[in-house]
């Protein structure tokens, strides 16, 4: 039973690690996926989540790992999902600067409204701060601890958590609160839609595609979010720790964000390298929801990509799924 929950956490763990791997080095590779995109800084924590995990996989024994290197996996293990969250956070935050920016008409595809310039650069490296802070506050309280060893695997031996919890509790609060963050920007936005639909309609169906697509999929991870961190923090501090369920929960919330972001249509567009020539799918295509061909005029096309470029490059490109029609 044990060696078939080692086999299949594992299985999760790698098809995670595989699945970001590919999608982090399309993105930052390839010339055909537009750049720029703040969903790198949220990935990020992801995939080297994934990595920490196969770092003990091969310590998947009755002996477990080194007592440093497991107090050192448990650390690390206690502060990644802190940092994805604040992430995320970021990445919402950005998002709603930039519907903000449309709705007031201070789209210019050529030079980014300033107030967006000055708020990139805080909200790319306060979730790299934050990490360190929890990196600092989980190895503190760890190697300050009177409990020898200071961390220990699970019964199914898998990972390793700390035995001193108190880091984990204080930077769940604090994930919480980022969390109540997410809730209120999230809710703006939807007031913000609501309020600006018609002057969100008429920036083309193209932009407003790619906005609608990007606000259900992080309102649906936010929903997701909330539900994982608290399995996170259960999993890790109460006896559910020696759950498969439970530990199982910890791989798959990466696989399927992977999975959520790959549907953005630049990197399905380099994905699909056979296509890249074909009338399906080729450069001269863009997409619109629902709307007849007949109605489309070429100036009309025109000005719709034009203005979608920014939303391209920050990794909005999401509108898939819908009726195409040539420019």
């Amino acid at each position: 039973m044990a060696s078939g929950t080692i086999v299949g956490f594992d299985i999760i763990v790698i098809l995670s690690f595989f699945f970001g791997l590919l999608l982090l080095s399309t993105a930052i590779l390839s010339s055909r996926v537009h750049r720029q995109p703040p969903w790198y800084g949220f990935l990020a924590p992801l995939f080297i989540y994934d990595i920490v995990f196969m770092f003990g996989m091969g310590y998947q024994t009755e002996n477990g790992p080194p007592p440093g290197f497991c107090a050192f996996q448990g650390v690390l293990l206690y502060s990644i999902p802190g940092w994805a969250v604040v992430a995320f956070g970021s990445f919402i935050i950005y998002f709603y600067l930039e519907v903000k920016n449309l709705i007031e008409g201070k789209d210019d595809d050529t030079e980014p409204y300033v107030p967006l310039r000055r708020t990139k650069l805080p909200l790319i490296f306060v979730p790299l701060l934050s990490f360190v802070g929890f990196l600092l506050l989980n190895g503190l309280t760890v190697s300050l601890s009177n409990q020898r060893p200071m961390a220990a695997q699970n019964q199914y031996h898998l990972y390793c958590v700390p035995k001193t919890h108190t880091g984990l509790y204080v930077g769940g609060a604090i994930m919480g609160v980022t969390m109540l963050i997410w809730i209120f920007v999230i809710v703006r936005l939807g007031v913000l839609f609501r309020t600006h639909y018609s002057k969100l309609k008429g920036k083309g169906e193209v932009i407003f595609g790619q906005v609608l697509s990007v606000y259900i999929r992080i309102t649906a991870i936010s929903i997701a979010g909330i539900l994982v961190i608290g399995l996170y923090v259960s999993t890790y501090a109460t006896r559910s720790a020696d759950s498969i369920t439970g530990s199982y929960f910890l791989g798959l919330p990466s696989v399927i964000i992977f999975l959520v972001f790959a549907t953005q249509r630049d990197i399905i567009r380099c994905w699909a390298f056979w296509r890249h020539e074909s009338n399906n799918i080729s450069r001269n295509k863009i997409h619109a929801n629902s709307i007849p061909f007949s109605t489309q005029t070429e100036a009309t096309n025109s000005t719709n990509e034009e203005k979608s470029g920014s939303l391209r490059r920050m990794g909005y490109n999401w509108n898939v799924g819908t009726k195409t029609f040539t420019s």
